[in-house]
């Protein structure tokens, strides 16, 4: 179920950062998140991705 959510939550960042063409500021305004909170949940994706 973990890997579902994560999936999840990866596409609606994804869909939202390319709708504002990968300007955070605007995209963690949209996801109802602190910038930092987006900054690291990118981050975070991406090592994820790289296991």
């Amino acid at each position: 179920m973990r890997d579902a959510a994560k999936e999840a939550e990866y596409t609606a960042i994804l869909e939202v950062l390319k709708a504002v063409n990968f300007n955070k500021t605007k995209a963690a305004k949209i996801l109802n998140i602190d910038r930092k909170t987006l900054y690291n949940k990118i981050k975070f994706i991406e090592v994820d991705d790289g296991i």
